[in-house]
């Protein structure tokens, strides 16, 4: 199955790529509605996968020349006459690259620029998990606005707030603080920064997505979407002022026109929009089924994929999920891998477990043992490589939780019975002291092993392997 993976890219201390939030997230939850594997990610690329680039107008010419050349260019920029983000990096890839843009006058741009492979028209639609921002108790706010400032947008804002308008401006604020703002607002200003003929849809479809009252900068040779025009107030920038005084006014003709907003972006399904997209690059790339997915789990410590292996770590490319140490394993849940499709982290499906020094990081270390029984079969191994308490490393990594001793797993044994587990228990049945050069010094002078144990620095680490066990009625019990 093809996997997808959505590229933001983010330049080092550019937070204004956070823009980019909301159509990754559409493109991740419509591509998923289509039953592809799919997932969201910043500057990286993973063999394999069909990329579809946010920001790709970012990028040097250097860094253009490292995105693979059957990636997505999907572009959310407006293309003028003379368009601010064009340059040889954004050239190369538009050029050996398939792209995307959310607005057809766009793709005339391209065109006029030079550019021959033609560019696919993809609008910005909807998908009901970005209807998530919650009415505020109090729309203290008359008029939001978001965006950079200027002396064309000021005089705007000046004159609101010369009428007694209660005016918020936002710069650089996205994400929760930002949708706090919307919440709060009555009316929310679309303006461009410089004179444009195109209609911001990318970001007024999420706030029309939230029911939110728009006014929104429109001239003649404005660019606009079908019917449009009964979802917003389209003003002339000369007009803006007063169009949203006059909204800010009438309550009722607000509510009628957040409603109206909400039911034409809800009509625009993006998965609706993306499918005849999906199916040809799925088609186009058609190769044989993914490998079955492998009976080994491995947490933690994959710097490169492993065969036979269901690799699992944080912040790792490489890994065939990422999932952070602190949480829960996602047992009974499926997810979406490169090599293998989407799997089941399913009770009972897996011979071996090395979880490494994972435990070390985990919250709920009974939990995760717990997880890890679950996980496998009835005979199926446990390994574990942890710091001795009293080593030298047993907290030197931050994220350290816990550290272990020697006498750490022996009560999984009766877990079935003393914690509740059921039907099943971890013996432990191999048990291994690595000792320290300190440590190889005392044994070799005969210090026993229960007085290293009991040494600082003498042991470094402790590895273990536990058996899952099943008892399908308790000991003793005559059943």
């Amino acid at each position: 199955m093809t996997a997808f993976r959505i590229v933001v890219i983010s330049p080092p201390g550019y937070r204004h790529a956070a823009a980019f939030h909301e159509v990754a997230e559409t493109l991740y939850h419509a591509i998923r509605s289509l039953d592809q594997p799919v997932a969201v990610d910043y500057n990286r690329f993973m063999p394999g996968a069909v990329h579809i680039v946010l920001g790709a107008h970012l990028v040097s010419p250097e860094a253009a020349a490292a995105i693979p050349s059957d990636s997505i260019i999907y572009n959310l920029e407006q293309m003028d006459a003379e368009p601010h983000w064009w340059h040889e990096g954004l050239k190369s890839l538009v050029e050996r690259c398939e792209t995307w843009d959310y607005c057809e006058q766009n793709i005339a741009t391209f065109a006029a620029l030079g550019v021959a492979r033609p560019v696919v028209h993809v609008p910005v639609g909807f998908v009901p998990e970005l209807t998530r921002i919650n009415e505020a108790l109090t729309d203290d706010i008359d008029v939001l606005f978001y965006g950079a400032a200027n002396e064309r947008r000021t005089h705007v804002l000046d004159a609101l707030r010369a009428r007694g308008l209660r005016v918020m401006h936002l710069v650089g604020i996205y994400g929760r603080e930002r949708d706090a703002a919307i919440a709060r607002a009555k009316v929310v200003l679309s303006m461009h920064q410089h004179p444009a003929r195109f209609l911001e849809t990318v970001r007024i479809s999420y706030l029309l997505a939230n029911r939110k009252a728009v006014v929104a900068e429109y001239g003649p040779e404005t660019t606009t979407d079908d019917g449009i025009e009964s979802a917003v107030r389209l003003a002339t920038y000369d007009q803006l002022a007063d169009a949203c005084a006059d909204l800010v006014a009438r309550p009722a003709d607000r509510a009628q026109l957040a409603f109206a907003g909400y039911r034409w972006i809800a009509n625009r399904s993006m998965a609706a929009i993306l499918a005849p997209h999906i199916e040809r690059v799925v088609a186009a790339r058609a190769q044989p089924a993914p490998s079955p997915r492998p009976a080994r789990l491995k947490l933690g410590s994959c710097p490169m994929p492993l065969d036979g292996w269901l690799c699992v770590d944080e912040a790792n490319p490489a890994a065939d999920i990422v999932l952070r140490p602190d949480g829960p394993l996602p047992v009974g849940r499926s997810r979406d891998t490169l090599r293998f499709g989407r799997v089941a982290l399913e009770s009972e499906s897996f011979d071996l477990i090395d979880a490494g020094d994972w435990p070390t990081r985990t919250v709920d270390f009974e939990g995760f043992m717990r997880d890890c029984a679950r996980l496998l079969r009835f005979g199926g191994r446990l390994t574990m490589r942890v710091p001795h308490e009293m080593s030298g490393d047993a907290w030197a990594d931050p994220r350290t939780r816990r550290a272990f001793s020697d006498r750490s797993f022996g009560a999984f044994a009766d877990a079935h019975v003393s914690l509740g587990w059921g039907d099943a228990a971890l013996e432990l049945t191999d048990l291994e002291l690595e000792l320290s050069p300190l440590g190889r010094t005392l044994e070799a002078e005969g210090v026993p092993g229960d007085e290293l144990c009991r040494t600082p620095r003498a042991v470094a680490r402790v590895g273990v392997t536990l058996t899952r066990r099943g008892y399908r009625t308790l000991p003793g019990s005559g059943g």
